[in-house]
């Protein structure tokens, strides 16, 4: 097994009160990249028994790390949290994975494969919705609905030609994270937009990848009638603040009426 100082990839899984979920995750994913050179970082605000799972797997592989976080930093937060330790070790690339495991290490694996064979890129997104993507359990239609009407807005307000924002596995390059790390200001679950319209700006390359996507692992908790006006909330507000009235803006409003979303 070699040292974490060599590994070529960082994987970051936010966990907040996982314990019914992360263990298979993390069972799956360590015997799949063992010995690959591909490391997991678990950034867990939880307060079951998430934490002394994870503790469990570190203490038999090096390449898994949990980071344990005070504060609920939402999504966002957390993996901003992952790719700032994954940087130290200088990976050649980072990615982040949601906790339920819903897209396969064979798959993630793909995607990595994807990004090193093709210079041109830098980061590769799982889709659900693209050529080759296969559903497991099918996706009740008021999400199906949703996501589409979601990405449809995504689409008209930041021109960002991606068909599955939210679909819970991305891997990039590392040079291009440092990029915009520092830049991120969405800590919920509009993160994923914030950063591809970041590397967007930045002129990064970004493609989709069509998985097979396991719906019954999802188990979410996602509330349509709670979630889906706090993401368009955000939407909304995070275009007029990255327009150029942004400026114009106070840094302490903006706080404001993020918090006043989260608590819908």
């Amino acid at each position: 097994m070699r040292n974490v100082d060599f590994m070529i990839a960082w994987i970051v899984i936010p966990a907040r009160n996982e314990e019914r979920r992360i263990r298979n995750t993390i069972e799956k994913y360590s015997k799949c990249v063992n010995g690959k050179r591909i490391g997991i970082i678990v950034v867990s605000s939880s307060n079951d028994d998430t934490d002394s799972i994870v503790s469990e797997y570190s203490k038999k592989y090096n390449f898994i790390k949990l980071i344990k976080s005070r504060e609920r930093e939402g999504k966002g937060g957390a993996i901003i949290k992952g790719f700032i330790r994954a940087m130290k070790d200088k990976p050649d690339f980072i990615g982040f994975l949601d906790a339920d495991g819903s897209v396969g290490c064979a798959e993630f694996l793909r995607m990595l494969r994807l990004l090193e064979s093709n210079k041109r890129i830098d980061g590769v997104i799982a889709s659900r919705y693209s050529i080759g993507s296969t559903i497991r359990g099918g996706i009740p239609a008021s999400r199906f609905v949703a996501s589409r009407a979601y990405n449809l807005l995504i689409r008209l307000l930041f021109r960002i030609d991606v068909k599955d924002t939210q679909c819970g596995a991305k891997i990039f390059r590392t040079r291009a994270i440092s990029n915009v790390v520092s830049s991120l200001t969405i800590l919920g679950m509009s993160f994923d937009v914030d950063l591809l319209y970041s590397l967007k700006l930045k002129g990064r390359k970004i493609v989709e990848l069509g998985v097979a996507y396991d719906q019954s692992n999802e188990g979410t908790s996602i509330s349509i009638a709670r979630n889906a006006p706090q993401m368009l909330a955000a939407a909304f507000g995070f275009r007029i603040y990255k327009s150029r009235f942004g400026v114009l803006i106070p840094k302490s409003l903006t706080r404001f009426a993020y918090n006043r979303i989260k608590r819908w």
